[in-house]
């Protein structure tokens, strides 16, 4: 009996421990967010973020060179009038701080419009990225000046001169332009 006794006190504490709160029922489950009556924003089962990478027939895109502290990116930016949006669509981080961009649509090697940008930047290298890619890592071509090995004793002795080279920039890239007239042409200066 006194086993009998003991789990009837046990059931008679638990029961005062249980704390009543006026108003405030079971939680109630459903399946889904459509099965639920209080929630007012039915689940559509789609992402809206994947609506925001398909790109509209009725889309501009604006590419725009952004530089905070040491870190320097391009965004590219949607923009469609009729719809009233402008937002960043990605951005591409950068090893050197741009300076300049110019849009080419053309492409050697494959006869269908391209959305490519070419960027000159402060070191003397110009960069040609491909703004329909997002998240990528490195610009298609670099054009840059190669980099002089390093000299031997006996080379320094022999000549005094620096090796001037005609290939690449010496300084910053300040300006870019694609020939409209010759597509296979690209000035920088």
């Amino acid at each position: 009996m006194d086993v009998e006794k003991r789990q009837e006190k046990d059931d008679q504490e638990d029961d005062e421990n249980d704390i009543f709160i006026p108003g405030v029922g079971p939680i109630a489950m459903h399946a889904s967010n459509r099965d639920d009556p209080l929630l007012e924003i039915k689940d559509d089962g789609e992402d809206s973020d994947a609506e925001d990478y398909f790109i509209r027939p009725d889309d501009n895109l604006i590419v725009a060179a952004h530089v905070e502290d040491d870190t320097s990116s391009l965004e590219v930016y949607i923009y469609n009038d009729k719809e009233g949006y402008l937002y960043v669509h990605h951005d591409i981080l950068m090893l050197h701080m741009p300076l300049c961009l110019t849009w080419l649509d053309y492409d050697t090697n494959n006869s269908n419009t391209v959305n490519y940008v070419a960027v000159g930047s402060m070191e003397g290298a110009i960069e040609i990225f491909d703004v329909d890619l997002v998240d990528q890592m490195e610009p298609m071509h670099t054009f840059a000046k190669k980099s002089q090995k390093k000299k031997s004793k006996s080379s320094k002795n022999s000549s005094k001169k620096a090796n001037k080279s005609s290939e690449g920039h010496d300084a910053a890239v300040l300006d870019l332009t694609w020939n409209k007239l010759v597509r296979q042409i690209f000035a920088s200066s």
